[in-house]
């Protein structure tokens, strides 16, 4: 993937320009290319981020997998380094296996440039992750900016100096409640004008943030003041509040853009909880504040964590804490959920019996757990069990009337049909959860079903229709922003590929598939895997050792951008595929898209302008968001402004 392309990085674009720094940006990006760590040093405030940044937007050749920023400064929980990682190259969990040892296995083939910012309250494991990583991922660059050396053998260490800058006469930062929104707004331009508070452009809008040198003497002062007991319990009480309203979001059709906003607020998130978890008044408020989004734990490569932190809430709250018991029910649910998904059977029924049990004496939330229960025991192959566990949730869930959600147990009665070798009731239970899910707006529980109709069309033979689910379900994921189920669709995909004799095509999407997610089949059914890789070890014989391993070598070397666009692009783009992208990786009638797409226009205009099908406009866009890396048109409108492609630009002869 060409570096200039937008999916290559997540640097931000700066808002002014870089001044004052040229001979320091110039030696070092000199030195960045014998070096694999450099540590910029310096105290607070110095410019060491701004410089970092500066060297990452300037290498343009040299990491063809991308450069990217790994943001430290909010995370105070040492285990929470690998994850970070992950989040930003996202990489997802990989049940049984340690998070480093995926996010190793994921950088090991490629060449990136990681820049680790403000390492200096956890330099000594930001130096063991970036030891361990260079030790083993041989494509590996590592920036890193510290108030001190990380001391890993070779360290290259280059200190920052301050620059000159004029006196500067400050305003106070305020946390009175009774200081209206139009003052606030009003400090808060004072403070960006004097460079106190940065300011961030990203898709969702601009975002502020303190410096962390203020951030921390800000936090000093609260305490100082006896506010901060105050202020933190508005603020956890806030997050709260943004979870359940991220609750709804989840399942209706805006799911991805509520995933971008908690992804964007993650780390506000993780602090509002490390702080209730301190505070007896705080604790019920951080375990609805944890709990509520578990779809978003679970689709942003984000499990382990999710489970990790629900699971430290539930001791810390306990079983007697004065809370809500229909709060525990869910809180227990949501781990149920999760630990199932990462393979931590036991305990996950340990929480959903004893849900059901609390569930049962309170008259909610015992649908939901007999859900988990269902879900758990067909993956336990104990389906009489499970079937008994899912008739009666639909009988709740359908009692609650219209809008019920029962969606969500109709997909696990499918695959307890599956299991049980009964395909043709698996198909029309799946077909009615696709319905279902439709007419209730959730593209989640869509886009699953139409994987898993993808797999029942090849196991029936009818491949033309399988593919078409398949490819569906992924591309709905992409929209949607749900990364972790992606690989599940690229498996399915290359499965049929396989079945229909595109035996390398086959093999690409099964190593980008592994890549992504090692094993990714791993969550599906022992039968169901069973047969998948049978398929793709046929093309192995078939094609020889040395073709197939090439084959499945160009799937591993795809990011998740570049899967996705491979899966929807359909067969014959293997030799583009093997190529680098170019800097505008589009054909003319996507540049042609691309740009009414920055004006604002619909599909419907953009077909009138173009004279095409209105349902060609959306297969366009879904092409560009893929081959981009993006999910929302707001991206592509940027990415061409940014780009300052003009219609003169438009790629000649595709």
């Amino acid at each position: 993937m060409n570096p200039k392309n937008p999916v290559s990085t997540n640097v931000p674009i700066p808002l002014t320009s870089f001044v004052g720094r040229e001979a320091e940006v110039e030696e070092l990006d000199h030195l960045l290319q014998s070096v694999r760590l450099l540590t910029l040093t310096g105290p607070g405030g110095v410019g060491k981020t701004r410089l970092a940044l500066e060297l990452l937007r300037r290498q343009t050749d040299r990491f063809p997998d991308g450069r990217w920023l790994i943001e430290l400064a909010a995370i105070t929980d040492t285990g929470l380094l690998p994850s970070s990682v992950a989040a930003v190259l996202r990489i997802p969990n990989e049940p049984g296996q340690a998070l480093f040892d995926t996010v190793a296995e994921f950088l090991r083939p490629r060449q990136l440039l990681l820049l680790f910012d403000n390492c200096e309250h956890l330099a000594e494991a930001s130096a063991a992750l970036a030891e361990e990583l260079l030790g083993t991922c041989p494509g590996l660059t590592v920036l890193a900016t510290s108030r001190e050396p990380l001391g890993v053998l070779g360290e290259s260490v280059r200190p920052v100096a301050p620059l000159p800058v004029p006196p500067d006469d400050g305003h106070p930062i305020c946390s009175d409640d009774q200081v209206t929104p139009p003052e606030v707004l009003d400090l808060l331009r004072r403070l960006v004008e004097k460079s106190l508070v940065v300011t961030e452009d990203r898709t969702d809008g601009r975002r502020f943030r303190l410096l962390e040198t203020l951030r921390q003497y800000a936090e000093e002062q609260l305490h100082i003041a006896g506010e901060e007991t105050g202020l933190l319990r508005r603020y956890v009480r806030w997050h709260q509040a943004l979870a359940e309203k991220g609750q709804v979001g989840l399942r209706g059709p805006d799911q991805g853009k509520w995933r971008d906003r908690l992804e964007a607020e993650l780390d506000n998130i993780r602090s509002a909880i490390r702080w209730s978890l301190s505070d007896p008044e705080s604790v019920e408020c951080g375990l609805g504040l944890a709990t509520r989004i578990w779809q978003f734990w679970l689709t942003r490569q984000h499990l382990q964590e999710g489970w990790d932190t629900i699971n430290r809430l539930l001791e810390v709250a306990g079983h007697d804490h004065p809370g809500r018991k229909d709060a525990r029910v869910f809180a227990l649910t949501a781990a149920g959920r999760l630990g199932i998904l990462l393979g931590h059977l036991e305990q996950a029924q340990s929480f959903l019996e004893e849900a059901l049990l609390l569930g049962r004496s309170t008259g909610d939330g015992a649908a939901a757990t007999l859900c988990a229960l269902g879900m758990l025991a067909n993956r336990q192959d104990r389906l009489d069990a499970a079937r008994t566990f899912l008739d009666e949730s639909l009988t709740l869930t359908r009692a609650r009337g219209p809008g019920n959600l029962g969606y969500t147990v109709l997909m696990e009665l499918g695959w307890n049909a599956y299991l049980r070798g009964r395909t043709e009731l698996a198909r029309e239970l799946w077909e009615q959860t696709l319905q279902e899910a439709h007419e209730q707006a959730n593209p989640y529980y869509e886009a699953a079903t139409h994987t898993w109709l993808g797999l029942i069309g090849l196991r029936q033979g009818g491949l033309e229709k399988a593919e078409w689910h398949a490819r569906a379900g992924v591309r709905q994921r992409w929209a949607i922003g749900n990364w972790a189920g992606i690989p599940q669709g690229l498996t399915v995909l290359a499965a049929i590929s396989a079945s229909e004799g595109q035996l390398e095509r086959a093999l690409r999407l099964a190593g980008a598939a592994g890549s992504l997610r090692k094993e990714t089949t791993g969550r599906l059914p022992p039968v169901v895997l069973a047969d998948l890789q049978e398929r793709l070890q046929r093309c192995q014989q078939i094609l020889g050792e040395r073709a197939a391993k090439a084959a499945s070598a160009a799937g591993v070397r795809m990011d998740l951008a570049r899967a996705v666009a491979y899966a929807l692009e359909g067969p014959g783009v293997e030799a583009e595929t093997s190529a680098p992208v170019t800097t505008n990786p589009l054909t003319r009638r996507e540049h042609e898209v691309a740009h009414l797409l920055r004006r604002g226009l619909t599909n419907r205009q953009i077909a009138s302008e173009l004279v095409i099908a209105e349902g060609t406009v959306g297969i366009h866009v879904d092409h560009i968001l893929a081959k981009l890396g993006f999910h929302s048109r707001a991206q592509v409108a940027a990415w061409v402004a940014q780009e300052g492609l003009t219609t003169d630009d438009q790629p000649s002869g595709r």
